[in-house]
């Protein structure tokens, strides 16, 4: 290769960093004017390299890596870009590959780099470079402060996609500012918190269901995962809260825009913080782009930023079973190749309340299975006095046998569940010295009154500050402790509601139910329905396997022993 040749060998380099200029005219506008000025310096174009979608913040991107193997074989005499951040972001970086180019005999060259060759040309084209990450980091900075703004403002942020069941309200620039519901969408939102709160299901049947039913998943697609679920039964965004509710979580100016008659979901902006890293334990794409990997962790719940949205239009309590559903969801216990109907926390031990271990135990040519106290197994007689090992078949059996004279009485449970709930009214006006939420919100009107007549007094120079700000303060801690007391009832009285409507729920779902049925469930089946129920069942050191309580809400029905020992 002739040395004149050498000298006219161009590579061409282009690079975007988003998916919107990917699908843009960026890269071929970068080309066309590189093209341009290679035809004009007598340059012969020998490749043309793009990178798509790769920041320019890390020398990792498989276009850049081909550019400087190129390079390293020689007989190229530029590599040039349309403008200097198109290479890199960093200025270390920019210096990093000059230096490397260099040692190879070929110039990096961008169409508006300052300066030459020259030393001084250097320390320009690293200054300039130091200007633009300067001014990339403030932008980022303002804009990461408007979002906060928008945010506390009460305004969606529209740099992700909508929340399930939900779809963007958008200004007269087409800017996201808010959500609606999506009714088909929250249809199906609906659906998976009646399937848990109401029947009873598991993540896991829940999901199941969903692709039997061919429902696709929010993004199109056929499998649904027990994660996903369990984050939308948490989201507090489909949780309706109370107008003082959302007040206590948003700015003043927020709360006077919203309707004290609503209710309102919340979602939280802010939430977490991810880091990006190239993932070099994983090999590059087919087209050479590097792997990332992504560490996300969440911030502490105070910084959140509340935003109010639209009521999704599912009951409190309904929320509240299927979030008391998945609270202790275990998977029923699959070792040795069998259904444990009883583990998971459904038999206990009668001496130390821990939850059973399950074993299976070769002998003869056959294996057997036992309940175990895993605390006697661990630390001996010293740990717990239950030494007996529980044959499964036999204390799955009773256990089932008892359930199932519980669950074919809807009877007991309607008493059962009537006289709970009557108990908790009485020992809720007990505890508010039957002080009822009308004179607690006349005491607040009251105060409301007597600050604005201070604030008269003192407007017409018949009290000094000092006498004003004593007297406000005096009214805002009365205030304080009657709003705590507001609170304090408020939350009761929706517990108690919460309670009554589980009990209907639950009274339906054993109306459902017929003994025929139920005596055809599978152990998979039975362990799920003992979950829907909150069964709890102990074994003693005699042997014996009794159901002590059925739940909901966990508060005990039947405080009742069916059986083996009181």
């Amino acid at each position: 290769m002739s040395h004149d040749n050498r000298r006219n060998r161009a590579i061409l380099y282009a690079r975007v960093s988003s998916a919107e200029q990917v699908k843009g005219y960026s890269l071929d506008q970068q080309i066309d004017a590189l093209r341009q000025w290679a035809l004009e310096e007598g340059h012969e174009v020998l490749e043309e390299v793009r990178d798509e979608g790769v920041s320019g913040a890390y020398l990792e991107r498989g276009g850049l890596d081909r550019v400087r193997d190129l390079v390293e074989e020689g007989g190229i005499s530029v590599v040039v870009a349309q403008d200097a951040d198109r290479i890199t972001r960093d200025p270390g970086h920019r210096a990093f590959l000059d230096s490397e180019c260099e040692r190879f005999g070929t110039r990096l060259v961008a169409l508006d780099d300052w300066g030459d060759d020259t030393h001084e040309g250097e320390l320009l084209r690293y200054l300039k470079g130091w200007m633009a990450k300067g001014e990339r980091i403030k932008i980022a900075e303002r804009t990461r402060r408007g979002k906060l703004q928008k945010a506390r403002a009460g305004k969606i942020i529209g740099a992700h996609t909508p929340r399930f069941g939900f779809r963007f309200v958008r200004d007269g620039r087409g800017v996201p500012v808010g959500y609606e519901v999506d009714e088909g969408q929250m249809r199906i939102v609906r659906m998976v918190f009646s399937m848990l709160g109401d029947e009873g299901m598991t993540l896991y049947g829940a999901r199941k269901r969903l692709m039997k039913d061919a429902i696709p998943t929010p993004s199109g697609k056929k499998i649904w995962h027990q994660s996903y679920l369990r984050r939308m039964i948490l989201d507090d965004i489909y949780r309706p809260h109370t107008y003082s509710e959302v007040c206590s979580l948003v700015s003043e100016e927020v709360a006077s825009t919203l309707d004290a008659s609503l209710s309102y979901g919340i979602f939280s902006y802010d939430r977490r913080s991810q880091k990006k890293t190239v993932d070099k334990a994983k090999p590059p794409k087919q087209n050479g782009d590097y792997r990332y990997s992504y560490e996300v962790s969440e911030k502490p719940r105070a910084s959140w930023l509340a935003i109010p949205v639209p009521d999704a239009g599912i009951e409190r309590a309904l929320v509240d079973r299927a979030r008391s559903q998945i609270k202790d969801n275990v998977r029923s216990s699959k070792a040795s190749n069998r259904v444990w109907e009883a583990s998971g926390g459904i038999l206990r031990c009668a001496q130390c309340s821990r939850a059973m271990q399950t074993t299976t135990v070769p002998a003869r040519g056959r294996l057997y299975h036992y309940y175990r106290c895993p605390l006697r197994v661990n630390e001996g007689e010293a740990g717990c006095q239950n030494h007996k090992n529980f044959r499964a078949e036999r204390a799955e059996e009773e256990v089932w046998e008892k359930v199932l004279a519980l669950l074919t009485k809807p009877k007991l449970f309607r008493e059962g569940h009537k006289r709970m709930v009557e108990r908790m009214k009485r020992e809720s006006r007990s505890e508010r010295s039957e002080r009822t939420t009308l004179e607690l919100h006349a005491q607040l009107e009251e105060l409301a009154k007597l600050r604005a007549a201070f604030q008269l007094q003192q407007a017409r120079g018949l009290m000094t500050l000092d006498e004003l700000d004593s007297n406000l303060a005096e009214i805002e801690e009365r205030k304080a402790t009657h709003e705590r007391e507001l609170e304090k009832v408020q939350i009761t009285q929706q517990k108690i509601a919460a309670i009554e409507a589980s009990g209907e729920a639950t009274l339906e779902a054993l109306e459902a139910y017929s003994e025929k049925g139920l005596r055809n469930l599978t152990p998979e089946e039975r362990n799920g329905l003992y979950r829907r129920f909150k069964v709890e069942a102990v074994g003693y050191p005699s042997g014996s396997v009794s159901v002590v309580a059925v739940l909901t809400q966990n508060i005990s029905i039947f405080g009742l022993t069916t059986g083996g020992e009181p």
